[in-house]
């Protein structure tokens, strides 16, 4: 299992490889510590978006017999969003970062739930959720409503009081979208620059504007890492005699 600390290329070879999550037991009793916490909280004051209303009705307090009712239909407000489904690897990719949010035990949801969402992850239960009508301000409210809307009706799961709130509010959607499109962009930005590489060596190029000396002169971090790359490919590259024009990497 990875840790809460992630990098892109951890991230996305978790998520292609569909590989399974786990969580340890000091995980765990972190969740249920905070939980017990956040439950006497509810109790002795108000805390937005469980025992309060939301947006503009946020003075609006919400009667303890009536929260679980709101939680739910804060869920089911929010699942109103439009158009193609996000691909698979994307809701993939933002449910386990909000599965690794949560395991971080800071948000108040259960032991409970934060074991079905794992289980519901684990077994390939992902819905197909319409790419169209995020409201961003407070995070991805939409797909990830469309997420847990799923949970209640597929499962009958009824969430504790006050998780819908936690639940919901993240980026988890957009920081997924983001991840495997920079992923797919640097790949694209190594090719390009093995590219210029193979044309520098087919055409008997200069490859001293790629040395440190020049790559620093200018302020451009893009172009430094660029000229880089390509002279650590010029550094690895040989060709073969001048009739042949296939280009080869050195066996390191």
């Amino acid at each position: 299992m990875l840790s809460h600390l992630l990098f892109l290329v951890d991230f996305v070879e978790f998520i292609k490889q569909k590989r399974r999550i786990s969580i340890s037991y000091s995980e765990l009793f972190k969740v249920a510590k905070v939980r017990k916490l956040f439950e006497e909280m509810m109790k002795k004051q108000k805390i937005y978006g469980v025992n309060t209303d939301v947006g503009a009705f946020l003075d609006r307090k919400i009667d303890n017999s009536d929260v679980d009712t709101f939680q739910k239909n804060l869920i089911v407000s929010h699942s109103c969003g439009v158009g193609a489904s996000f691909p698979e690897f994307i809701t993939r990719g933002a449910f386990f970062l909000l599965i690794n949010t949560l395991k971080k035990g800071c948000s108040g949801v259960s032991p409970e739930t934060l074991n079905f969402l794992i289980d519901s992850y684990n077994n390939e239960m992902l819905p197909d959720i319409p790419e169209v009508g995020s409201l961003g301000a407070s995070g991805d409210l939409i797909p990830l409503s469309h997420l847990i809307f799923y949970s209640i009706e597929k499962h009958r799961f009824c969430f504790k009081k006050g998780e819908a709130f936690f639940l919901i509010n993240g980026t988890h959607f957009s920081t997924s979208d983001m991840a495997f499109s920079v992923y797919e962009a640097q790949k694209l930005m190594r090719a390009a620059d093995l590219a210029v590489s193979m044309d520098i060596i087919a055409l008997d190029g200069n490859s001293k504007n790629f040395e440190t000396g020049i790559l620093f002169a200018k302020l451009h971090n893009g172009q430094r890492i660029s000229g880089e790359n390509i002279a650590a490919y010029l550094s690895k590259c040989r060709v073969f005699p001048h009739n042949c024009s296939v280009l080869f990497l050195k066996e390191e």
